[in-house]
């Protein structure tokens, strides 16, 4: 019963949040949308910022597939997500016209951080090698911040562009390894 009241929720809110501005939407509308009570939203969720960011997280893992990341570049996960968010324009332009803007930049970068994180794991597995701890936040850091930036720009912009235009030609994160010193990284 959970999960179909999870599912009713959140299709719920999509169709509300395509329709109306995220500051105006309430619990009380969403849940009488999906014919589903308060209560229920309440025994899932803490407040409507966190369904939203668990809504946000599923629909960026699903555009990336998950299981996978490591398997795919970080070009093409920049750019399934970019899709993500032009495919449902009117919500993602909705989120980011709110009053949870600065929370989805943090959201987004923590985000990019781990999806990151996994590449770099997954290319250690390839190449067993040393990273220094300082190298591999440099790189995170770098990668989760200017993926958000252009992701944040992408959106205010009314994204217009095909998603594959967006994606900057320096993000591979071999380039990445032999640019910041890490040559070790860049091979294999």
């Amino acid at each position: 019963m959970a999960k179909k009241a999870i599912k009713k929720f959140k299709t719920a809110f999509s169709e509300l949040l395509g329709k109306s501005p995220y500051d105006e939407l309430t619990i009380v509308q969403v849940a009488d949308a999906a014919k589903v009570t308060r209560q229920s939203f309440y025994y899932h969720y803490e407040s409507m910022d966190d369904f939203v960011f668990d809504i946000i997280s599923d629909g960026l893992d699903d555009a990336i597939n998950k299981d996978r990341r490591k398997n795919i570049s970080l070009e093409t996960i920049f750019v399934r997500i970019l899709t993500a968010c032009r495919t449902n324009r009117n919500e993602a332009l909705n989120l980011y016209n709110s009053s949870l803007r600065d929370r989805l930049v943090v959201f987004c970068k923590s985000y990019f951080a781990k999806i990151v994180n996994e590449m770099i794991d997954g290319l250690l597995e390839k190449n067993p090698r040393e990273l220094d701890d300082g190298d591999r936040k440099f790189i995170v850091d770098q990668y989760s911040n200017g993926l958000t930036y252009n992701a944040m720009n992408y959106i205010a912009d009314g994204m217009k562009e095909k998603p594959a235009d967006v994606m900057p030609s320096s993000t591979s994160l071999r380039y990445s390894f032999k640019l910041y010193h890490c040559p070790s990284l860049s091979t294999g």
